[in-house]
């Protein structure tokens, strides 16, 4: 996977905020100030703000499920802390894995 990029600019330009994915799948962002040529560094988005986009239904999310597809989406918003095994491993488990 190559990284994707998206960038969403302010009504009068002033700034943008910049959205990737990098090559290892953490979703980042960071803030470009267009009148001064400056921008801040990357940041990790957390599992909540990633939530968030995804239940506000924002262009962010939209491109996100784009580019993750909607499997690792979902497992983004939930947050790694919350499972020990790779999304595809628990949707083709047997339902008596599951219990």
């Amino acid at each position: 996977m190559s990284q994707a990029f998206m960038r969403l600019f302010q009504p009068d330009h002033s700034e943008a905020k910049e959205y990737r994915v990098t090559e290892a799948g953490k979703i980042e962002t960071r803030i470009l100030e267009s009148k001064y040529g400056r921008s801040k560094d990357w940041s990790e988005l957390s599992s909540a703000e990633v939530s968030s986009h995804v239940m506000r239904n924002t262009a962010v999310a939209r491109w996100l499920e784009q580019n993750l597809g909607w499997r690792r989406l979902l497992w983004a918003c939930v947050g790694e802390d919350s499972h020990m095994q790779k999304p595809d491993a628990v949707f083709n488990a047997s339902p008596m894995a599951l219990r």
